[in-house]
């Protein structure tokens, strides 16, 4: 059996290799992966000790918000999947990233257990998005 291949001739649109931009993405890639570290474990475990003091309350109980922020955090992955294929990843990661951002600024305020806790969800949410 004979198989033919037929090239076509290539749109005059298409990127030449003097076009490639895929060094741009992989800088904007790593930009967004370097933009996550507030949201990561090895992020926040620099503030543990001075939330601690700061705050006036146990390892323990900044380990359980950490532990609650980082599980309601994850319930809604699935709803920010949705978005990136409903709505695009440039729009979805502008929207994310100034709610990481918010999130971020409001988390510097913080004054009590509560308030840490929601701020853990906002950055696990946001911060693992990205």
């Amino acid at each position: 059996m004979v198989t033919t291949v037929l090239s076509r001739p290539r749109p005059s649109n298409a990127k030449t290799p003097e076009g490639f931009y895929g060094w741009r993405i992989v800088a904007y890639a790593s930009l967004a992966v370097a933009a996550t570290g507030p949201g990561q474990t090895a992020g926040v475990s620099l503030f543990v000790d001075p939330l601690i003091r700061d705050l006036g309350i146990s390892r323990s109980a900044v380990s359980t918000a950490y532990l609650i922020g980082t599980l309601t955090g994850a319930l809604a992955l699935p709803w920010i999947g949705r978005a990136l294929d409903r709505y695009g990843v440039r729009r979805t990661m502008a929207v994310i990233g100034a709610a990481f951002g918010a999130v971020l600024i409001a988390l510097a305020t913080v004054s009590s257990i509560v308030g840490l806790t929601a701020g853990f969800v906002g950055i696990r949410m946001a911060g693992h998005a990205r």
